[in-house]
């Protein structure tokens, strides 16, 4: 059996995976997926006599940071 010949225009698109910013391109689902991953968390320490409680966000990636410039 005789292996079919890819298009130009999916050879075009393989080339093109990521942007001219070296970015992965990404759908708006898995855009919004990789977002998910950006919590609150409560942190709670006792220090001498004391308790503490503060939040603390997740850092988030370059593309988090990219897409969050975005929607302001």
């Amino acid at each position: 059996m005789i292996k079919p010949r890819r298009s130009e225009s999916v050879q075009s698109k393989q080339r093109k995976e990521q942007n001219q910013g070296k970015i992965p391109r990404n759908s708006f689902r898995t855009l919004l997926g990789d977002l998910e991953t950006i919590y609150l968390n409560m942190v709670e320490c006792a220090i001498r006599e004391g308790s503490y409680r503060f939040s603390k966000i997740t850092r988030p990636t370059s593309l988090q940071q990219k897409a969050l410039i975005c929607t302001q």
